[in-house]
C-alpha cells in the first residue's frame, strides 16, 4: 500500500488546478534533496493519477534511494498506463533492493489487470490509416503500422520532453516518408502539423529517420504517417478572424525576411498573455530547414499579438 510507505504531507492536497499540482509535485520530486520529500510528491502523483506525470515517474525510477524507487514503482501502478510496463519489467528483474523489485512486480499484476481508460491511453498513437502512393513500389500498410508501433516509444519521448512542461501540447503530425529497396529511409518530412512543438516535431523527424522498415516489392515506396498526440488542458482554439491571427497576418512579411518560404507554410502556436510561448511548422510542398525554422520561431516569440488572458491560446495560421 502507498500509505504505508510514508505519512502523506499537506503537499498532497493543493487546493490549485490539477495542472499546476502535477508540475509542483512533479517538481519536488525532482529537485528535493530529502528522499522523504521525494517519495510525499510521488504519493501526491499516484492520488492525482495523471498520465501526464507519467515520463516525470518513469526518470524517477533512477533515484539512489530504495524508498522512492519503490513508491515510484507503486505510484505507476496505481495510474495504471501501460506505458510503465518495459521499464517495470525491466526493474522488477534487475533492481537490487527487495521491497523495489516486489512493488514493481505489484505495479505490472495491477496495470495489467485495469481495464483502459481514455484519460490514461498513451499521448501519441498511429491514426486509422496509413496511405501509400501508387506510382512507387509497394508496402504493406500492416507492416508500416508494426514497424510504427516498435517505435512509438521513442516517439512518445519526443513528445513528453516538452510536454512536461508544456502540458497543453497537443495535435496531428502526418510523415511523408520514401523509403529505399532494403527497406532504410530515403527521406522524410512533416507534411501536416498542428502539434505547435518544434522541438518535438525535430526529435519526431531524428528518431525515424533511422528507422528500418521491411522491403518494399517493385522498388522504393512512399507512404504517409499520421500521428495523434493528446492528453493535456485543452488550449483555447482561436480562429483566423481574432486578433492574434491578424496581428500575425501584418508580421508575416518582416517574419519571414529575405528567405524564401514554402508556398504553404503554415505556423501553429500558443499564445500567453500575447507571446508565443511554443510554435512549430509544416509544409506539404517543401521540407524547412532547421535555420529557417529557427529564425521564423525566434521571430515570433519576440513579437507582441495582443493581449489572450492568462489561458493558453492556439493558433493554426497559414504565414504567407
Amino acid at each position: 500500500m502507498l500509505a504505508a510507505s510514508v505519512a502523506c504531507a499537506a503537499l498532497c492536497f493543493s487546493g490549485r488546478a490539477e495542472a499546476d499540482s502535477v508540475m509542483e509535485l512533479i517538481g519536488v520530486m525532482q529537485a528535493s534533496e530529502h528522499y522523504k520529500e521525494r517519495v510525499t510528491a510521488v504519493i501526491g502523483l499516484a492520488r492525482l493519477r495523471s498520465p501526464r506525470s507519467v515520463p516525470a515517474l518513469l526518470a524517477q525510477l533512477e533515484d539512489k534511494h530504495h524508498a522512492v524507487r519503490g513508491v515510484v514503482a507503486a505510484a505507476l501502478g496505481k495510474i495504471g498506463d501501460r506505458r510503465a510496463l518495459e521499464t517495470l519489467r525491466a526493474l522488477a528483474a534487475s533492481d537490487k533492493n527487495t521491497f523495489v523489485r516486489r512493488q514493481a512486480k505489484r505495479a505490472i499484476r495491477a496495470i495489467e489487470r485495469a481495464k483502459p481508460r481514455a484519460p490514461a491511453t498513451p499521448p501519441v498513437r498511429p491514426m486509422r490509416s496509413m496511405k501509400l502512393a501508387g506510382t512507387l513500389g509497394s508496402l504493406d500498410a500492416g507492416l508500416i503500422q508494426q514497424t510504427v508501433n516498435q517505435n512509438l516509444g521513442r516517439v512518445t519521448r519526443c513528445f513528453n520532453t516538452s510536454f512536461q512542461s508544456q502540458p497543453f501540447l497537443g495535435g496531428e503530425v502526418k510523415l511523408r516518408v520514401r523509403v529505399k529497396r532494403d527497406g532504410s529511409v530515403k527521406w522524410l518530412r512533416i507534411e501536416h502539423s498542428n502539434l505547435g512543438s518544434r522541438r518535438s516535431e525535430s526529435c519526431i523527424l531524428a528518431t525515424m529517420r533511422y528507422v528500418r522498415f521491411d522491403r518494399p516489392s517493385g522498388g522504393e515506396a512512399e507512404f504517409t504517417i499520421p500521428l495523434r498526440f493528446g492528453g493535456g488542458d485543452a488550449p483555447r482554439l482561436l480562429t483566423r478572424g481574432s486578433a492574434v491571427a491578424r496581428a500575425l497576418r501584418a508580421r508575416c512579411r518582416a517574419l519571414l525576411g529575405a528567405a524564401s518560404a514554402p508556398p504553404d507554410l503554415t505556423i501553429t502556436a500558443y499564445v500567453k498573455r500575447g507571446r508565443v510561448v511554443s510554435a512549430g511548422l509544416s509544409s506539404a510542398a517543401a521540407p524547412i530547414s532547421d535555420a529557417f525554422a529557427n529564425r521564423l520561431i525566434r521571430g515570433l516569440t519576440r513579437a507582441a499579438l495582443g493581449h489572450t488572458g492568462r489561458r493558453v491560446a492556439k493558433l493554426t495560421y497559414s504565414c504567407r
